[in-house]
């Protein structure tokens, strides 16, 4: 959670912004297990978070990050979001997602 404080005044700064919109929708690309999408869901609880993230191993050789478990990476991530009701996920690379 080192530098969630640093997203969470990002948040505050923005949530005027994302206030004047009518069900704001807040694309996440890249979840990981979950720590930002927490934050949010908890600082913008009007918005819906949409996660995109394939977990999947191997994406990026130069990342270590690629290469950890991500069946265990994506139970915490599960277990992170499970309460969340402003929250979901599309298990796929963002390319494949987006339109452009």
């Amino acid at each position: 959670m080192e530098g969630s404080w640093y997203l969470r005044e990002m948040c505050r700064d923005l949530r005027p912004i994302l206030q004047k919109f009518e069900s704001p929708i807040i694309h996440e690309i890249g979840s990981y297990e979950g720590e930002s999408a927490e934050i949010f869901a908890q600082e913008f609880p009007f918005a819906t978070i949409i996660c995109i993230d394939p977990w999947k191993s191997g994406y990026d050789d130069l990342d270590d990050t690629s290469h950890h478990d991500f069946n265990h990476v994506f139970k915490n991530f599960l277990s992170r979001i499970n309460y969340l009701k402003n929250v979901d996920f599309s298990p796929t690379d963002y390319k494949d997602y987006c339109s452009f």
